[in-house]
């Protein structure tokens, strides 16, 4: 999981790079999983090492900006993860259109959230009025 961005960025393929893009560096589940296992600092170090070889890709540094941003809380504890970037550190107000990428992140994160880390379908009926989620709604309270 350390290194797992490294190889690709250091071999410099656009197939790999591609891939580590959207697999990986988009990828909301991926992120998280990172986070717990090595750490926000790493995930953020990845971010840097792909932006150093495509430093016009917006969402990539959208959401790197964001990690970095939320680092403090997440690095303190790993599941803050979720409500960091759904609360609106994915804010594209400054974007003359969405970028999809982001989107799904921002949703996949919200899903997150509302399952308590289980990617899996989102839990409804007498269970869920048990569980509470704070959500920030904008970037300041």
């Amino acid at each position: 999981w350390k290194h797992s961005i490294v190889h690709a960025c250091e071999g410099g393929d656009n197939g790999q790079l591609d891939a580590v893009r959207n697999d990986q560096l988009l990828n909301f589940y991926w992120q998280a999983t990172k986070i717990e296992k090595v750490g926000v600092v790493e995930l953020i170090r990845d971010g840097q090492r792909f932006f150093k070889l495509r430093p016009n890709d917006r969402p990539v540094r959208l959401i790197l900006y964001a990690q970095q941003m939320s680092a403090p809380a997440v690095g303190k504890d790993h599941r803050e993860y979720s409500s960091q970037l759904s609360g609106g550190r994915l804010s594209m107000i400054f974007e003359t259109k969405p970028f999809p990428e982001i989107v799904k992140i921002v949703e996949d994160a919200e899903t997150y959230s509302l399952n308590r880390g289980d990617a899996g379908e989102e839990r409804i009926g007498a269970d869920s009025t048990s569980r509470s989620w704070w959500k920030p709604v904008t970037r300041n309270l």
